[in-house]
């Protein structure tokens, strides 16, 4: 059987349905009423139809395939030089932030650290040593007070001279002791103080601010001589 494919291909093209008369043998198929009938399937067309499609959509799915990979490298390109504009936009950003972190911690630290006040050691009149003889009635009363009591409070003298000692004490002033019982005897001093005063001697200037809190009045008005002589005195060791 002979086949003219430039038939197939023209009849395909002009969409002639009746061209079967003119690729079949001289042997008529049963089918075939006559020579203008129809051939309803032909398989030689069918074949050429699908050849037709499938080279019509490989055609147009390159084309596509094409413009997909060739798309990407402009965006990519695009990308990367925005992505390094951005980077250097971010650089220089960063570098004016950091410069202007230090004037701001400059101008913070001007506006929050305010000058440390101090508040002022009361001028109180300093007790100087005198003998017992020399003193008033009420100042010799006031050492026999505090002679037989290991616990002081200033509301139990009634001198301004042993009101001042305590003031002084509280101020912090503990050399003051000294100063006001030098020379007694045993008959005019509280042994508690003897011991204070000579362990204070042996102080270093950092056991002698933490010896100030024990010479004191708490918050009774009073200060405990028996635990001041104790304490002073495990410092002086």
């Amino acid at each position: 059987m002979s086949i003219d494919l430039n038939k197939y291909i023209d009849a395909f093209r002009r969409g002639i349905a009746n061209v079967g008369k003119n690729f079949t043998t001289d042997d008529e198929s049963p089918d075939v009423k006559g020579k203008g009938d129809l051939i309803k399937y032909n398989p030689y067309l069918a074949k050429i139809a699908i050849v037709v499609v499938i080279f019509v959509v490989g055609f147009a799915a390159g084309v596509m395939l094409e413009r997909s990979m060739s798309m990407p490298e402009g965006d990519v390109v695009l990308a990367q030089e925005e992505s390094a504009e951005d980077a250097l936009k971010n650089e220089l950003a960063g570098e004016v932030e950091t410069e202007s972190q230090p004037m701001q911690q400059s101008e913070q630290k001007t506006v929050e650290e305010p000058k440390a006040q101090t508040t002022p050691t009361p001028v109180v009149a300093q007790s100087s040593a005198k003998s017992f003889d020399s003193l008033t009635a009420e100042e010799q009363n006031d050492v026999k007070c505090l002679k037989a009591d290991d616990v002081w409070s200033s509301s139990k003298v009634k001198s301004q001279r042993f009101k001042n000692m305590f003031a002084q004490l509280n101020s912090g002033n503990i050399d003051c002791l000294d100063a006001t019982f030098n020379g007694y005897s045993k008959e005019h001093i509280n042994g508690y103080v003897v011991n204070v005063i000579s362990s204070i001697k042996k102080l270093t200037p950092e056991e002698r601010e933490k010896a100030k809190k024990y010479l004191r009045e708490d918050d009774g008005g009073e200060i405990k001589m028996s635990w001041a002589a104790k304490k002073i005195g495990e410092m002086a060791k």
